[in-house]
C-alpha cells in the first residue's frame, strides 16, 4: 500500500513538473494559449479569429513539446520514472520525420496519439503510429491529402496550407469524418487579387479553380486597399 502510495505522489510530482515545462515555457514562446491540451487546428484558428491574431504557422504547436532538457533529466531518475513519462508524451510537434523505434526514446511511436507534423509526411512513416487519433499537417500537395485519407481512415485529418496558388487535386468529395478542417493562409494571394495580378480573373475565379478543391473550412487575408 505505501509503495503504491509513494508511486502515486511520485506521478503527481512528475505532473506538475511537465506541466510547467512544456517547451513554450523554455523557450519564453509567447504563443496564445491553446484551448486544450490535445488542441485542433479548428480550436486554435476559432480563438486566434476571435482575438484578432494571426494563426502563420504549425509552429504555434511547438509549445506542446516538453522541454527535452527536462524530460530527460527526470526520466533519469529511475525505471518507473521513465515508463510514467514516456507514457505521458502522447503528443508531439515536429518539422521532420523522426525515428521513435529506439528502446530508450522517451517518445515512441505507439504511444503518440496527436501528431502536429510541419510538413508533409510520408504514409509509410505514419504507419509506425499505431495509436494515432489526429494529425494535423502542413502541406501544399492536395493528392497527398488524398492519400492519406484512404489509407487512414480512422485518423482524424486537419490540414493547414500556406498561400497556395495552383491546387494539383479536388478534395471537395471528402466528408467530415475523415478530413475534419482545412485552413488556407492567403493572405499573399489576395492581395496579388486586389492589386490585380491573376491575368484578368476575378476573387470568384480564383475561390473556384484554387480554394474550393480543397474544401477550404478556414481562410486567413487582410483586405489591404490600394487604390
Amino acid at each position: 500500500m505505501s509503495s503504491s502510495l509513494s508511486k502515486l505522489i511520485q506521478f503527481e510530482i512528475i505532473n506538475k513538473i511537465l506541466n510547467n515545462n512544456s517547451d513554450c515555457y523554455h523557450n519564453n514562446k509567447s504563443f496564445q494559449t491553446f484551448p486544450s491540451l490535445y488542441p485542433t487546428l479548428k480550436e486554435c484558428m476559432y480563438d486566434y479569429s476571435i482575438n484578432q491574431e494571426e494563426f502563420y504557422s504549425l509552429k504555434n504547436f511547438k509549445q506542446l513539446n516538453y522541454n527535452p532538457a527536462i524530460i530527460k533529466e527526470y526520466s533519469l531518475v529511475s525505471k518507473d520514472w521513465f515508463n510514467y513519462i514516456t507514457s505521458r508524451t502522447d503528443r508531439l510537434y515536429t518539422k521532420k520525420p523522426i525515428d521513435l523505434s529506439f528502446t530508450h526514446s522517451i517518445y515512441q511511436f505507439s504511444n503518440i496519439t496527436h501528431l502536429y507534423a510541419d510538413f508533409s509526411p510520408e504514409p509509410s512513416w505514419l504507419k509506425n503510429f499505431t495509436n494515432l487519433k489526429r494529425l494535423v499537417i502542413n502541406t501544399k500537395d492536395a493528392n497527398s491529402v488524398k492519400q492519406l485519407v484512404d489509407q487512414f481512415p480512422s485518423i482524424k485529418l486537419e490540414v493547414f496550407v500556406n498561400q497556395e496558388e495552383n491546387i494539383n487535386g479536388d478534395l471537395s468529395s471528402i466528408g467530415y469524418d475523415t478530413l475534419e478542417f482545412v485552413h488556407i493562409h492567403a493572405f499573399d494571394i489576395i492581395y496579388k487579387q486586389i492589386c490585380g495580378c491573376f491575368d484578368g480573373d476575378t476573387v470568384e475565379d480564383y475561390y473556384n479553380n484554387n480554394l474550393k478543391p480543397w474544401r477550404v473550412n478556414s481562410i486567413y487575408l487582410v483586405f489591404v486597399d490600394v487604390f
